[in-house]
């Protein structure tokens, strides 16, 4: 049985597989607490669409058994595990990625060994990232986008793939997983945006700016993509394109911390001390604890950075 597994950056950014619904989203919700380096979060991983239908498959393709006339009946098999209880069980083992990785390791590997399927093996694959184990956790993802299924569900577990790949510190093995993943849903902005993060981890800054681009073509009111193409464009040199982008970004979202941090290292660079201050100071109010929170910090304690 194939399962339909999300992953992406955020709520409000997840790929869609399947019927939207309130249980998915209360996944979602909790799976997000989980975050890994370089702003990438481990999102949601939900088979609530699709797996009614699969199980229901699944019990009407399984061939009655039957006895010969005078012969004994054969032993019977332990029933499968109903839907609810096969979503609740995973339910439990993303909790436990959250709350405790190790033991949630230990159970999708007792659970794979039940019959769990592909389910199973992802939650190993993402307590393995959340143990430090992020080589291991990549190839497990791309692994399972090989079964097949649907092209959205194969984009997603490759773009967890790449997510890996970047924390096992190899951002060139991203871009390639990344590609792949274009192919399989050309023009989505989750994907682009993902490509031109571990672009900017390896100096590729204006490869970055075209993903990006292109990404804004798509959804034009995209925050993120406005931040991080800003980021380039700063590395880049390019400090009016970026300035721009950085105040489109605050202009949908006076509040957002990465934008906001953002334009504390341009006014640093275009020698507003005073400015930069403010701007790291105010991520930390707003957004205390986050990446861009800790960043900030840092900026606030050298004076310089980035």
């Amino acid at each position: 049985m194939v399962l339909p597994l999300v992953w992406t950056l955020s709520p409000r950014q997840c790929i869609a597989c399947g019927q939207k619904n309130s249980k998915a989203i209360g996944l979602i919700n909790s799976a997000y607490r989980l975050r890994v380096p370089a702003r990438l979060v481990l999102c949601t991983l939900t088979l609530l669409a699709t797996v009614a239908e699969a199980h229901a498959a699944n019990t009407a393709t399984s061939p009655a058994t039957s006895s010969p006339a005078g012969s004994a009946a054969p032993a019977k098999s332990a029933p499968p595990a109903s839907v609810s209880e096969r979503e609740a069980r995973y339910r439990a083992c993303l909790a436990r990625v959250v709350d405790d990785p190790a033991a949630a390791a230990s159970d999708a590997r007792t659970w794979l060994k039940q019959g769990g399927g592909d389910a199973a093996k992802h939650c190993a694959a993402a307590a393995d990232l959340a143990l430090g184990r992020p080589k291991d956790a990549a190839e497990a993802f791309e692994l399972l986008a090989a079964t097949g299924g649907a092209p959205k569900r194969q984009a997603a577990l490759l773009a967890q793939a790449a997510d890996a790949w970047v924390q096992a510190g190899s951002p060139d093995r991203a871009i390639a997983v990344l590609t792949e993943a274009l192919g399989l849903v050309p023009g989505d902005t989750g994907l682009l945006i993902d490509r031109a993060r571990a672009s900017v981890e390896l100096g590729r800054f204006n490869d970055a700016v075209e993903d990006l681009t292109r990404a804004i073509d798509a959804d034009s009111l995209n925050t993120d993509a406005y931040v991080l193409r800003a980021s380039a464009l700063r590395r880049a040199g390019r400090l009016d394109e970026a300035a721009f982008d950085v105040d489109t970004a605050l202009m949908f979202d006076r509040h957002n911390p990465d934008a906001l941090l953002e334009r504390g290292l341009l006014r640093r660079d275009a020698g507003d001390s005073n400015g930069a201050r403010e701007d790291w100071q105010m991520v930390m109010k707003i957004a205390p604890g986050s990446a861009a929170a800790l960043m900030a910090a840092k900026h606030l304690d050298a004076g310089k950075g980035g």
